[in-house]
């Protein structure tokens, strides 16, 4: 703790904190890690933005996705129990529909002092959570999923039209979204034709298979803990004004820049961030990303907006975390029914940690031959979602933890095991 010390704050780092305070819940840490950042960008709002070809603000759209049991809306409570208690911060109404958006932001007008003039600004800063994303963007909905590309951008002026008032016109706009949906949804809530396009390259898709532990009888988490992470964002929601960089960001930016232009001119490379055509647009907006968490981990560490090479760091391992399971997001995408089989395998895989090969076979030989088993399971190892070895008793499929490598392997169409 960091009881009447710098920057006022009662924690060193509000980030680690938070994944402290909800450490004895059973969502994985990647969802209460990105629950925690939509804490920070909520407190700011529109007040703290980096300046950049445009100002660069730090809402974000993030959306968990799982399947039942993997305890999305669990994550999702703590950071809504905060935001409710946090001065200034709006949140809009559950799951509401298009209209009732469009009375909320004209309605949640905050008014600041420019640090930089002196001058009163005004602006409609509201963050959205929905636990259940599909309710909330069903069929008649669509054009709310056209609006949230418009809003991502934050612009200064935005209009629209209504049937019983005509145009209508929000300045300064900032909407933060945390959503909730399974694979399956995304097929619902999106056509396939818009993944990988506006809307969905300014998402981030959190991934995670199954809850991270069991906890049988749940307490209350930490009272004391609780209060100082709300003190905390508290002083973190008076913050105002434009970042800094110091020369040694720019330089790791720089690097990290032009290695992602290398990466993706080069189709042969071995570390080409996302080999999926349908993340070509994502990757246009990658370095917002990264810059947008520059500024939260920045500032759950301290007042000071100024960016340097911790802050860098720190975004740029977040972002590649995230984007190490991001594509298993959209596993539902393809042929219907053996999707729906892969789904369950995954399930089956992450659930156990380890199993064989005749084990998994046993679970769903209803629905999948041995030989479709095989495809599914060389699909998934080339996703780096689990490595198949051989033992005396046959293969053996053991889950990668957060998506990240551990092993290569390949498996024998024949045999089911590693050639």
């Amino acid at each position: 703790m960091n009881e009447g010390g710098t920057n006022s704050r009662f924690v060193e780092n509000w980030l680690d904190s938070y994944l402290e305070w909800t450490d004895q819940s059973e969502p994985s840490r990647l969802y209460r890690k990105w629950v925690g950042l939509i804490c920070l960008s909520s407190a700011l709002q529109r007040k703290v933005w980096l300046p950049w070809d445009k100002d660069l603000f730090t809402n974000l759209f993030v959306i968990l996705v799982g399947p039942s049991g993997a305890r999305k809306g669990t994550a999702i409570n703590p950071g809504r129990t905060l935001l409710e208690r946090t001065p200034g911060v709006t949140l809009a109404a559950d799951d509401p529909t298009m209209q009732y958006l469009m009375m909320e932001l004209k309605e949640c007008v905050s008014t600041d002092v420019d640090p930089a003039t002196g001058l009163m600004e005004f602006h409609s800063s509201m963050t959205i959570i929905s636990d259940e994303l599909a309710v909330m963007t069903g069929y008649e909905q669509r054009e709310l999923l056209i609006s949230l590309t418009d809003w991502y951008d934050c612009k200064r002026v935005w209009t629209y039209g209504t049937r019983s008032h005509g145009k209508e016109t929000i300045e300064n706009l900032w909407v933060s979204l945390l959503g909730a949906t399974t694979p399956e949804q995304i097929t619902d809530i999106m056509p396939k034709s818009a993944i990988g396009g506006g809307l969905t390259s300014r998402i981030i898709f959190v991934y995670s298979p199954w809850k991270e532990k069991t906890i049988v009888v749940p307490g209350r988490l930490d009272a004391k803990l609780e209060n100082y992470l709300l003190y905390d964002l508290e002083q973190i929601s008076l913050l105002k004004g434009p970042c800094q960089i110091t020369k040694e960001f720019a330089e790791a930016y720089s690097d990290w820049y032009l290695e992602q232009d290398r990466l993706r001119g080069s189709l042969a490379a071995p570390q080409r961030i996302f080999s999926d055509p349908m993340f070509e647009r994502y990757l246009d907006r990658r370095q917002t990303h990264l810059l947008k968490l520059a500024i939260l981990h920045q500032v759950a560490r301290s007042d000071r907006l100024v960016l340097g090479v911790q802050a860098f760091n720190e975004a740029k391992e977040t972002l590649e975390e995230v984007e190490e399971v991001m594509p298993q997001a959209f596993t539902m995408y393809g042929e219907g029914d053996k999707n729906e089989v892969m789904q369950r395998v995954m399930k089956t895989i992450a659930y156990k940690g380890e199993v064989s090969f005749a084990d998994v076979l046993s679970l769903h030989y209803r629905d999948i031959s041995k030989k479709q088993l095989v495809e599914i399971l060389s699909t998934l190892h080339a996703m780096e979602f689990c490595k198949i070895t051989d033992t005396a008793g046959g293969a053996t499929i053991k889950y990668i933890e957060g998506g990240k490598p551990v092993d290569r392997a390949t498996i024998s169409p024949d045999s089911g095991s590693q050639a």
